[in-house]
């Protein structure tokens, strides 16, 4: 039977030890299984709106947590395992992954960020995902991305220049956008500072800068 993936992911946040132990073997058993399979329904958790809230946040973050590790070793095993699957897949994972940083959901929003910063480490070197960081610069000075979605490309910039600077992305990845990212930063700032009060000033801060 086809593993109901949003009821393991609640399970897996149940109070109940047991219940909750259960769910975490069943997901480490599905990824085990086809780790292919596991993408694409973690990543189908994570990007639809219909899904509840808990069950895409950790959808997201067990992704994350298939795509990073702090140890050397374990990270270029989970890369390689990465790598290797289909590219039309991880295609459409990472287009998936993209228009989920425009959620009406703030924590799928950031999960989400969070997922295409690790997928970009992996991906970025190896010029996998050349128009990544031309995508989300456009998402910030686009009039028709909302406030949300700007701020949550922000926030993957922001990642991807704290990866480059921990040594985890090559400096010639962010340094060939350097001022681009710089200018969206600034832009950033500018409408974080109106985005309390008067989220319409914002966007014309954004489109303005």
């Amino acid at each position: 039977a086809r593993m109901d993936v949003t009821q393991v992911l609640l399970n897996a946040q149940s109070a109940d030890a047991a219940v909750r132990n259960a769910a975490e073997q069943q997901l480490k058993s599905a990824e085990a299984q086809s780790f292919s399979g596991f993408v694409v329904a973690l990543c189908e958790e994570l990007c639809s709106e219909s899904k509840p809230l808990d069950s895409r946040k950790l959808a997201g973050l067990v992704l994350k947590n298939s795509l990073d590790a702090r140890d050397q070793t374990r990270w270029e095993a989970h890369a390689s395992r990465w790598k290797q699957l289909d590219a039309n897949l991880r295609a459409n994972v990472k287009n998936s992954l993209l228009a989920t940083l425009c959620s009406v959901q703030q924590h799928a929003r950031h999960v989400a960020a969070q997922v295409v910063a690790k997928v970009a480490v992996v991906e970025l070197p190896l010029q996998a995902w050349p128009d990544l960081v031309q995508k989300l610069l456009e998402n910030v000075a686009s009039a028709e991305v909302p406030l949300g979605g700007k701020q949550a490309s922000l926030d993957v910039l922001g990642y991807l220049c704290e990866e480059s600077f921990m040594g985890h992305l090559p400096v010639s990845v962010m340094k060939a956008h350097a001022n681009q990212v710089l200018t969206a930063v600034v832009q950033g700032i500018r409408f974080e500072d109106k985005a309390g009060a008067h989220p319409e000033e914002a966007v014309n801060g954004v489109r303005l800068a």
